[in-house]
């Protein structure tokens, strides 16, 4: 058995951190960091997307997780998926709250995030504007500053 077993119900080995995700049990994704930190570093299966990207399109994920994401693997912010979206063009897709742009955009250099452009030639900040009235948006001017 691997080394999770008996806390997170799964065997470890081969085990793909989406799934947690995708279940939103933020709980068990945590013992997952804890127990395999390399796990951030880890692509999913078909869009290449890192443990950091999902988080920040996944609503209501606990800001604390995607600090300790990226404390285990800063480079992740500027590590484009399948797509060439970089994680900040899905914390602006979803929209993300300001918290968590905020910690995206301290931790790098923001400038460079929010000039790179996806496969379909969008920036973050068009994702963000692109498809919702600003008005119904929390914090709406706050997260604009930053982008």
């Amino acid at each position: 058995m691997g080394g999770c077993q008996s806390v997170l119900g799964f065997e470890d080995r081969g085990f793909h951190w989406w799934i947690l995700v995708s279940r939103g049990n933020w709980e068990k994704v945590e013992i997952l960091l804890d127990r395999r930190p390399e796990t951030c570093q880890q692509r999913e299966e078909g869009t290449g997307s890192l443990l950091l990207h999902r988080l920040c399109e996944t609503p209501n994920v606990p800001i604390d997780l995607i600090r300790k994401v990226l404390i285990l693997n800063e480079s992740a912010l500027t590590t484009p998926n399948l797509t060439n979206a970089l994680p900040i063009h899905g914390a602006c897709a979803q929209p993300a709250s300001f918290a968590v742009m905020e910690l995206l955009l301290q931790r790098s250099e923001g400038a460079a995030m929010c000039a790179a452009v996806d496969s379909e030639k969008r920036l973050a900040l068009h994702l963000f504007t692109g498809y919702r009235s600003l008005s119904t948006l929390p914090q709406a001017d706050e997260i604009l500053a930053l982008l």
